[in-house]
């Protein structure tokens, strides 16, 4: 299921300074195995357009540091991995 909202936001903050201090050079996302810790409300479209919560990312930094921790999983899903933690974004193909 989703996350709540407000741990949503904590969870998001904590997720970005993670993912920040993982992505320095490409991350190995490959080779971690973080626990699944549920979905986040952020969808990429088929423009490659950033949405959280259905308002678009507009800080492209913040579009490039996810882009550092996505994953395509054997399960078809694709994820934000940290060394941690592992979330679930929707992917508008």
């Amino acid at each position: 299921g989703s996350l709540t909202t407000a741990t949503e936001a904590r969870g998001l903050g904590a997720l970005i300074s993670r993912a920040a201090r993982a992505g320095k050079g490409p991350a190995p996302v490959e080779r971690w195995n973080p626990a699944f810790c549920g979905d986040l409300d952020m969808e990429i479209r088929q423009d490659g357009t950033w949405f959280y919560q259905g308002t678009p990312i507009g800080r492209m930094p913040l579009v490039q540091l996810f882009s550092s921790v996505l994953r395509k999983d054997e399960d078809g899903r694709t994820y934000l991995v940290t060394p941690v933690e592992r979330v679930g974004i929707r992917v508008v193909d």
